[in-house]
């Protein structure tokens, strides 16, 4: 079973809001990585500029005029950038939220529905059901981290049995009938809709393997909306997988403010009495546009291992710890542990041989 790499837990970035100083100076997970040689770069040429000007007489400062009219212009494209990026991340987190949620609710009203039912055809069925749902979110993780892991959803360990078998059949149909190549980044994507048509199935088979059970119209309507919900926040995610920021904004944003921040020391040479000042000036504005500039790049991939990234596998991890509390509530001990086995990444740790006169 995969463990999280995270060192700082499931969430983001701890901080004591009320702590200053410790927000301003703490530096895991801050933009100064990055920001930092930027702006000693343009204060060593600042520094350059001023020593050239008192020492060897030579004057490269330049008219402010150009500087004070972009000056409102740059604010507006790197503001608008970094509010758009919150916005994507937002969605992000949201889409993020709402699949780990119908997992868990999912498997709960699963089990409320069935649990009359005790037979061991009816536990089996329930851990079958439970473990779809999962290995589900687990590929689609995998779909996530997959610009930056490279490892195909089709390709985990944890994927087992007659879903693998099913999985597979359908990524073999799939390449018969494209038209046109298909990459594998593409068809990682597509897997997790195709699992979810396999659990749809399932899902109404239910009164089949747990004719105990009598599940009515709204216990599949609670059922299906569950799974519908998590399509549509794994659609979510798709969309913002595959729509990256747009290129010409942030290629335009990017090149005027470079253009401006590196021209800024020749810009107010001619104002610059008490060289101190003039570099702290020079060092902040710096600070301020690619610090913000840094935000968004943050914030335009909350995905892998940097600092600020959602800890998308450890809050998978706390969904699948969860779902194993429900199964042990319903169905105790054993079908937890089975489970847990199915789940884990041991190819060969699989109670399917276990219990395959149940599958049928």
């Amino acid at each position: 079973m995969p463990s999280p790499d995270k060192t700082h837990g499931v969430y983001s970035i701890e901080y004591d809001s009320e702590d200053h100083l410790g927000v301003i100076f703490k530096w895991h997970g801050s933009v100064w990585k990055r920001t930092l040689p930027y702006c000693i770069a343009n204060a060593v040429v600042a520094l350059i500029l001023h020593y050239l000007k008192q020492n060897k007489g030579l004057d490269f400062g330049i008219t402010d005029k150009g500087h004070s009219m972009m000056t409102l212009f740059i604010s507006f494209l790197v503001i608008s950038r970094v509010s758009m990026s919150i916005g994507r991340y937002n969605e992000a987190r949201g889409n993020m939220t709402k699949m780990y949620r119908e997992s868990r609710e999912f498997v709960q009203n699963m089990v409320v529905f069935t649990k009359k039912d005790q037979t061991e055809k009816a536990k089996l069925y329930r851990m079958n059901l439970a473990y779809n749902v999962l290995i589900l979110l687990r590929m689609i993780m995998a779909v996530i981290d997959y610009q930056s892991e490279k490892v195909p959803c089709w390709t985990l360990p944890e994927l087992k049995g007659p879903t693998k078998e099913y999985v597979m059949r359908s990524i073999a149909v799939s390449k018969s009938n494209a038209t046109n190549h298909r990459c594998e980044a593409e068809m990682n994507m597509r897997v997790p809709i195709q699992l979810s048509l396999y659990i749809r199935d399932e899902i109404f088979t239910i009164n089949e393997h747990t004719p105990g059970a009598e599940i009515g119209p709204w216990q599949f309507i609670r059922l299906f909306g569950s799974i519908d919900n998590f399509m549509g926040a794994y659609y979510g995610m798709r969309r913002f997988l595959t729509t990256p920021f747009p290129f010409p904004l942030v290629q335009m944003a990017r090149t005027i403010m470079f253009i401006y921040l590196y021209t800024l020391p020749f810009a107010i040479l001619h104002s610059a009495e008490n060289p101190f000042v003039y570099l702290a000036i020079v060092f902040l504005v710096t600070y301020g546009f690619i610090g913000l500039e840094n935000v968004s790049i943050e914030l335009d991939d909350p995905f892998g291992d940097d600092d600020n990234d959602f800890d998308n596998m450890g809050m998978m991890m706390t969904a699948f710890e969860d779902t194993f509390v429900t199964m042990h509530y319903v169905d105790g001990q054993e079908w937890m542990d089975k489970l847990k086995k199915m789940l884990s990444s041991d190819v060969g740790d699989s109670p399917y041989s276990e219990t395959s006169a149940l599958l049928v």
